[in-house]
């Protein structure tokens, strides 16, 4: 079940969701805007070595077992104050917004006037589990140049009400101390482990 705009403004007046910090036309039908956030980072690649004047640069990939996130340098904005993407970069964004909602699985999903200017914010993570509190983290890429300064809207939450238990996102987590953070947060994918593989003899 989705939350309409009337539900989600009910549910933050009881403190059942609580999004800081939030105007009142924020919220949308079924939704809430959300704002990109100063902080944006990108992953250092082949492509942006040579974009940089460096030749012949070897660039190991990202490897899903190591904490590569020392691969993301912060981008500055230009003279506009505006971010200048690209095509072919990947960067990392996140929200302004701190989101907390015990009991709803938030659906991170962009919104239609920047999706028609190409950009993207999520590739596949767009689901936010139940109990996580703070800044939602972006996969951002465009697919053709695209300049957008910090605070615009880039994005909307959706929220799914959930029905059983919820177990506590503390224990399961691996994101529960990014609470306090602020900005994106790099993968933590190293985390993670394989399953249901047998070892290489």
């Amino acid at each position: 079940m989705i939350l309409t705009g009337p539900a989600i403004r009910a549910a933050i007046a009881s403190n059942i969701i609580t999004i800081t910090p939030l105007d009142p036309d924020q919220v949308d039908q079924a939704g809430v805007t959300l704002h990109l956030h100063p902080r944006l980072l990108e992953c250092w690649t082949k492509q942006t070595a040579k974009a940089e004047g460096l030749k012949n640069v070897e660039v190991a990939p990202l490897d899903v077992r190591v904490d590569d996130g020392d691969r993301f340098y912060p981008v500055e904005p230009d003279a506009s104050g505006a971010f200048l993407l690209l095509p072919g970069r990947f960067y990392l964004g996140a929200t302004i917004e701190r989101i907390y909602a015990p009991r709803h699985v938030v659906r991170v999903d962009g919104k239609s006037s920047p999706g028609r200017k190409s950009l993207e914010v999520h590739r596949t993570a767009g689901h936010v589990e139940p109990g996580f509190g703070g800044q939602i983290t972006l996969e951002i890429s465009v697919l053709v140049p695209l300049l957008i300064p910090p605070g615009w809207p880039v994005c909307q939450a959706v929220f799914h009400e959930v029905t059983g238990p919820v177990e506590s996102y503390d224990r399961r987590g691996h994101y529960a101390d990014a609470n306090g953070a602020e900005g994106p947060q790099t993968s933590r994918s190293h985390l993670h482990r394989t399953r249901h593989i047998k070892p290489t003899p």
